[in-house]
C-alpha cells in the first residue's frame, strides 16, 4: 500500500526575532506563527491490485465504506515553527527554518482510519526550509 500526496498552501506567517546573537544586527534566531488554507490532492494505491478489491487494503481500513478517498481535498492549518537568520552582505541574507503544520482534517493523507489508533487524530507535516533572501530595496 502507498500513497502520495500534493498540497499548496496559501496564507501568512508572523516572524519574531526575539534573540540576536551577533551584536549587530546580524545574525537571529527567530520563531514563527500562522495560518494557512489548504488544498491539493491524495492518491492511495496497493501494488497487490485495485483498492475497491476484497482483500487488498488492511482490515483497519475496509470497517467503514468512508476510510479512503483519492482526490481533491481543501482546509485550514496553523504553522509555528522557529528558525536562524545571518546576514550575508548589506543586500542578503541566509536563512535555516523549521516549521510544523497542524491540519484540521484527516484526509490530506487519503486515509481516515477511525478505528486504527495511529491515524486516529488530524493529520501533521513537518518541513525544514534552507534559504537565500535577497533584499531588492534596501
Amino acid at each position: 500500500m502507498k500513497g502520495k500526496t500534493t498540497y499548496a498552501n496559501i496564507g501568512s506567517q508572523f516572524e519574531l526575532n526575539f534573540i540576536n546573537l551577533g551584536g549587530r544586527n546580524d545574525f537571529f534566531i527567530y520563531g514563527t506563527v500562522g495560518g494557512m488554507y489548504t488544498f491539493g490532492t491524495s492518491v492511495v494505491s496497493s501494488s497487490l491490485g485495485n483498492i475497491n478489491n476484497t482483500g487488498v487494503l488492511p482490515p483497519f481500513l475496509t470497517d467503514d465504506t468512508d476510510e479512503y478517498r483519492n482526490g481533491y481535498f481543501s482546509t485550514i492549518s496553523a504553522t509555528a515553527g522557529f528558525g536562524i537568520s545571518a546576514d550575508l552582505s548589506r543586500d542578503s541574507r541566509i536563512f535555516f527554518a523549521y516549521r510544523t503544520q497542524f491540519f484540521f482534517s484527516d484526509w490530506i493523507d487519503g486515509m481516515n482510519a477511525k478505528n486504527f489508533e495511529p491515524n486516529k487524530y488530524n493529520d501533521t507535516a513537518a518541513q525544514i526550509t534552507f534559504g537565500l533572501v535577497f533584499s531588492l530595496t534596501r
